[in-house]
């Protein structure tokens, strides 16, 4: 059976385009992929990564410098770190709920798209479907760009182990420390994504007021009623995801358990709301939702085309070096980008009353 490896080239595909090391893999690889599955049912949840690692003998229980001693490939463990990293900051971001949209770019600066259905009277109207008579043009909206260069900021981290840690740790223990780093770049991403999303991205695009709740600092049902119709009316999408600090948010979590109504109540009369009834709103908690102005507020958000994720292209850097001077492996992972705004309308603020 043909050894799976990881390669020079592998890693450079990966690099360049923007790919895991594993979906590289899956295409060099197929053939000898699809028969180590047909020949043997253990390579059936495998990723191409895992192969490698069986291959070279290196599981769980194994030990860190095994990666470098067991004859496998030296980017055997620099692709262990970063499919580890990039699998944990995806699965416990709260990205997707804001932004599903990213965009790689060449440069360091970027000017965004945007599509401006607020302040953009003819773009508005434009998007609507009219009666349009033989040989007329149909109305024409038009997305265009930002007015102010967004610039693209680095943020990385680095992992240092001693050559007596490598020795000793297993590999399930370093992969419960990489988890943890993936953790904290996720949450610096929000963090980021917040911070655009209220102040937005140099382009007067700040966040805007859609609603305001009758009493300071309490959020009502009819409150949280008026701005999801409020935010229909403008953006012209349902609410997807409301972010909220801890105040807000458990006046509207509880909002889901209703005392009003007794259980077993016979319906004869039933209303249904289709723009709504369907919509699933994912209420988010975060520390960092600040106040506007002296006011506390909610942020609601169409996450289809609130923000786009801008990449530089090839700024996703994964390195592993050896320091004989003080005997220590040190990792190192970054990325070059930023967040822009692309619809403005699809983000907007319920306010508390001052």
């Amino acid at each position: 059976m043909a050894e799976i490896k990881i390669t020079d080239e592998i890693i450079s595909d990966s690099f360049a385009k923007g790919k895991t090391v594993d979906d590289i893999m899956r295409i060099v690889y197929k053939d000898e992929i699809s028969d180590r599955i047909k020949s043997d049912d253990r390579y059936k949840n495998m990723t191409p990564l895992k192969m490698a690692m069986f291959d070279a003998n290196i599981g769980g229980s194994s030990i860190i410098n095994e990666f470098t001693t067991s004859g496998a490939s030296e980017w055997l463990l620099p692709a262990f770190i970063d499919t580890r990293l990039r699998e944990t900051t995806a699965s416990n971001s709260m990205l997707g709920y804001v932004s599903t949209m990213t965009s790689a770019v060449d440069g360091l600066s970027v000017i965004g798209a945007t599509l401006d259905l607020i302040n953009d009277a003819k773009n508005k109207d434009a998007i609507k479907m009219k009666r349009v008579s033989e040989g007329a043009d149909l109305p024409l909206a038009k997305i265009g760009i930002g007015e102010t260069a967004m610039r693209l900021y680095k943020r990385g981290r680095a992992v240092e182990a001693t050559y007596e840690a490598l020795k000793y740790v297993r590999v399930d223990l370093f992969a419960k420390t990489l988890d943890s780093i993936g953790d904290d770049v996720a949450d610096q991403q929000m963090g980021d994504a917040i911070d655009v999303l209220v102040k937005g991205d140099g382009n007067s695009n700040a966040i805007e007021t859609y609603a305001t709740t009758k009493t300071k600092d309490v959020i009502t049902t009819d409150d949280l009623l008026n701005f999801v119709i409020a935010f229909q009316d403008k953006a012209r999408k349902p609410i997807t995801t409301l972010l909220a600090s801890l105040d807000m948010f458990k006046q509207i979590y509880k909002m889901t358990y209703n005392t009003d109504f007794a259980a077993g109540a016979e319906a004869r009369f039933v209303i249904k709301t289709p723009q709504y009834d369907t919509q699933m709103v994912n209420l988010i908690y975060d520390s960092r939702v600040p106040k506007l102005g002296a006011s506390n507020m909610v942020i609601g958000l169409n996450n289809s085309d609130s923000l786009v994720k801008y990449v530089a292209n090839g700024s996703n850097i994964r390195e592993l070096v050896k320091n004989i001077r003080n005997q220590t492996h040190l990792g190192t992972i970054s990325e070059i980008a930023n967040f822009g705004k692309f619809n403005k309308a699809s983000v907007g603020a319920l306010v508390s009353a001052t």
